[in-house]
């Protein structure tokens, strides 16, 4: 796993110094395809909606693993960035020069101008037809359809405006396969749901709850059609 991260490193990093428009979706394809070819890892989209004429949007979703933004990535087909926590990013400082080349957008939640700096990232992608890749768990959930939703996500889609939000669910992935001895083959799916927009609601509460809803039905709908059980969890 860590061969496969260094590989794409190495050879990605000259190309980040390429303009974006350049990268995408040629450069970025090549290397998104490669990790997963080289984890063994199939992608398979179970969306019944066309979620890219919905683009650009907040493409709320759940988060199984560190892989989740290149699995969501493997079926985008238009420009996009992801969003990180700027504590992730300052960990390991090699990485967070080449997250921000690749128009990663740090969210960072220290102090009230930070924020705010991280919120215009945001409105600034969507404004230059970008859409953003957003987890609104914060970190993995494993032990449940979708964690809890941080209120964050209630934000991101206020400033967002007249966007989108579209919610996406990832199945059969968790974190723990990076511990695994051996790479074994492995099929990850998602689902995009039909898109929804903040106005439409009366509270911040009630936004959220109703997203976390639509996560978890996407879920559920690849478990049953998977494994054909109707299971509740």
């Amino acid at each position: 796993m860590v061969l496969v991260l260094l590989t794409v490193i190495v050879c990605y990093f000259p190309m980040l110094f390429l303009p974006f428009n350049w990268n995408f979706p040629w450069l970025y394809r090549i290397a998104i395809k490669y990790f997963l070819w080289a984890n063994r890892m199939k992608v398979v989209n179970m969306s019944e909606y066309r979620y890219e004429d919905a683009c650009p949007a907040i493409i709320a979703a759940t988060h199984k693993s560190f892989a989740d933004p290149l699995i969501l990535a493997r079926h985008l087909r238009r420009p996009f960035a992801f969003s990180m926590s700027s504590h992730v990013l300052d960990i390991i400082p090699p990485f967070k020069i080449i997250a921000l080349k690749m128009g990663f957008i740090s969210i960072n939640r220290s102090s009230y101008p930070k924020m705010v700096k991280s919120m215009n990232g945001i409105k600034s992608r969507l404004a230059r037809g970008i859409s953003v890749v957003f987890f609104p768990e914060g970190y993995y959930t494993e032990d449940k359809p979708v964690g809890e939703l941080k209120k964050g996500i209630s934000l991101v889609a206020e400033i967002a405006g007249d966007y989108n939000i579209i919610p996406a669910a990832i199945y059969n992935v968790s974190q723990s396969y990076i511990y695994d001895k051996k790479i074994d083959k492995k099929t990850a799916y998602i689902k995009y749901g039909t898109p929804i927009k903040y106005s439409d609601y009366s509270s911040a509460d009630e936004f959220v709850s109703d997203l976390k809803i639509r996560i978890e039905s996407l879920y559920l709908e690849m478990h049953d059609k998977l494994t054909g059980e109707n299971n509740e969890y």
